[in-house]
């Protein structure tokens, strides 16, 4: 299982890959749009984490993402035991 400092470093990286933008833990409140972050791009963000996580995020969740933050929000509360 994955710490959650591991997960939110994880997720900080993947999308600093994706954006192709440098990122950091200061970002995690700045919204996708001024970090580059088209809908796509969170398509493609969302397919990495089911395939690590094991955790889905629907159509509704994608559209309700605005920062880093809100992902680390939806993975802490579906990946609790």
């Amino acid at each position: 299982m994955h710490s959650k400092s591991e997960i939110e470093t994880q997720i900080i990286k993947l999308i600093a890959e994706i954006s192709e933008q440098s990122l950091n833990q200061s970002d995690i409140f700045t919204p996708f749009n001024e970090l580059g972050v088209d809908s796509l791009m969170a398509l493609e963000l969302s397919v990495h984490i089911e395939r690590e996580y094991n955790v889905c995020f629907d159509e509704e969740d994608l559209m309700s993402l605005s920062c880093i933050n809100d992902i680390f929000t939806i993975l802490n509360d579906r990946m609790q035991p």
